[in-house]
């Protein structure tokens, strides 16, 4: 029988040791033997559109607690949103939220006019008179309004026997 080499007893059956170690001593290619690191090739081609096919991943270099669970690669991933996203919505919702509530406390309810007492529009009577005689001391302008939003009315015009109210002026 003839007699083994050291490297015949070491090999183990272990392909791919053309280096000149064994199974048991440390390998002289310190990147293979750091641990997360993968051989090969570090970017795959992926297909895209209509004729990629969902895949799943082979669990055999992950951590036996992930194992478990086998990666999905879907033709449609969800969009994330980063930390800096999240903030950004917040504040345009909460700028939208204020900029409403806003508009809704300063739109409000119209103040609704006290009426002070009633008047019958005369025959020639305009508008413009009867905020003259009725309101003095209001501008005539600002007397013509208030009339014409108290008793509802589109335009200045006022017919012989209509009834106004002539509000309190503050």
């Amino acid at each position: 029988m003839a007699a083994a080499t050291w490297e015949q007893l070491t090999d183990f059956g272990m392909p791919g040791r053309t280096d000149g170690s064994s199974a048991l001593s440390p390998s002289r290619d310190r990147r293979a033997a750091t641990p997360g690191r993968r051989r090969g090739r570090h970017l795959r081609l992926v297909p895209t559109g209509p004729d990629a096919q969902p895949r799943i991943t082979p669990p055999a270099r992950r951590a036996p607690e992930r194992a478990a669970r086998p990666r999905v690669i879907a033709q449609e991933q969800s969009v994330r949103i980063t930390r800096r996203g999240r903030l950004a919505v917040t504040l345009l919702v909460t700028a939208a939220v204020i900029t409403l509530a806003a508009t809704m406390w300063s739109a409000g309810a119209p103040a609704v006019p006290t009426i002070d007492h009633t008047t019958t529009v005369a025959p020639g009577q305009t508008l413009s008179q009867i905020a003259t005689e009725q309101m003095p001391g209001v501008p005539m302008q600002q007397a013509v309004n208030q009339l014409q939003l108290t008793n509802n009315l589109s335009s200045a015009d006022v017919h012989a026997g209509q009834v106004l109210q002539i509000p309190t002026m503050p």
